[in-house]
């Protein structure tokens, strides 16, 4: 039991007002319970906020993980679609013997390598507005800039198969072996084979083969 401040009336603990008088008690039990209301929200909102997130963590994992997996697929795809699709150069894998491999020949000024190729055996001469040079089983194609644009390496003009090629292509190889390299041509002919390079200014390769099916001719050029 409680007083009332205003007139002594005995009232009951949980009386918010006196009858006699009408004085009103300050609602500290509702507030009580409204602050109590606000925990348990709280509380609720807190759990639920933190089965999200456990929830949620797995799942975005999961999403990151999977779309880095997808990217890696989608690279390696592009990367087999190059390498299915374009001929660059520097996809191609191979072992060779040869002593001099001029695949990177194309495009370098003739002064530079002239040691590699040795003595000129005929004399220089004009053709279609290129200087031709002879290195024994070599012609090579030089432009008014003294740029390499063609080679052509006969191997019925000399004894030694091995000493020139291309891409590991010699005088010993035969048809089985170029395919094994550069795979299957551009264009194909009764003796002949073609390969286009997908790289700057778009070289190519004609690869010519005797009667017994061994390389004969490699010709390599810049396409003018």
């Amino acid at each position: 039991m409680k007083k009332c401040p205003n007139c002594s009336m005995e009232l009951p603990d949980e009386a918010h007002y006196c009858p006699r008088c009408m004085f009103q008690y300050e609602k500290q039990e509702i507030q009580i319970k409204d602050t109590h209301k606000k925990h348990i929200l709280l509380w609720i909102l807190g759990s639920v906020l933190i089965i999200g997130m456990l929830i949620a963590i797995p799942l975005v994992k999961h999403g990151i993980q999977s779309h880095v997996n997808k990217n890696h697929l989608e690279e390696s795809e592009i990367q087999n679609i190059i390498n299915e699709n374009f001929r660059t150069g520097e996809n191609i894998i191979y072992d060779s013997e040869v002593e001099n491999d001029l695949k990177d020949v194309l495009g370098s000024e003739v002064v530079d390598i002239k040691s590699t190729f040795g003595e000129e055996t005929n004399g220089m001469y004009r053709e279609n507005g290129m200087d031709i040079y002879t290195f024994g089983m070599l012609t090579v194609a030089v432009n008014q800039e003294t740029v390499i644009q063609d080679i052509l390496i006969d191997y019925t003009a000399g004894e030694n198969k091995k000493k020139y090629g291309i891409y590991g292509i010699d005088g010993t190889s035969d048809i089985r072996n170029v395919k094994e390299i550069l795979g299957a041509p551009d264009r194909e002919h009764e003796n002949e084979l073609c390969y286009r390079f997908d790289r700057e200014l778009s070289p190519r390769l004609n690869i010519t083969f005797s009667a017994d099916g061994m390389v004969e001719q490699l010709e390599y050029y810049y396409v003018q």
